[in-house]
């Protein structure tokens, strides 16, 4: 058998975090999870003139790790927008509308009307569209 030189080694695989059936990646974040197309809705409305920035996830196309904790870390750099998490597998009609067809697509609500939709971003730039919409982080 021959014998590896130290620059041979094996490179070590990232390893993807899967989510079960009965967990949901953004609980606990201090995102709000919505259930159902009546919350969306509700969700919306309240906004008023905040910002409102949805993530949708679902189980066949579940965030990373990274993305989950970039989320939450936004949520709490721009606090005066509202960062609400939804899957499109339980708001059917409003992911028809919108025409979410991959995750995590990215949605950006100002006075009930879509700004910006975001499909598969880099958190950079989402970032970036939200600093647009919003202001600088306080």
């Amino acid at each position: 058998m021959p014998k590896r030189s130290r620059h041979s080694r094996k490179k070590k695989s990232k390893k993807v975090k899967l989510w079960s059936d009965n967990e949901d990646p953004f609980e606990g974040t201090g995102v709000v999870i919505v259930r159902n197309e009546k919350q969306f809705a509700k969700e919306i409305f309240e906004a008023g003139e905040k910002l409102l920035v949805v993530v949708f996830s679902a189980k066949w196309g579940p965030p990373s790790s990274k993305v989950v904790a970039r989320f939450k870390v936004l949520s709490q750099m721009f606090h005066k927008a509202r960062f609400i998490k939804a899957d499109p597998d339980k708001c059917k009609g409003v992911a028809q509308i919108l025409n979410i067809n991959v995750t995590p697509t990215f949605v950006l609500y100002k006075d009930q009307n879509v700004l910006e939709t975001i499909r598969c971003p880099d958190m950079k730039s989402l970032e970036l569209f939200i600093a647009v919409h919003y202001g600088e982080p306080v």
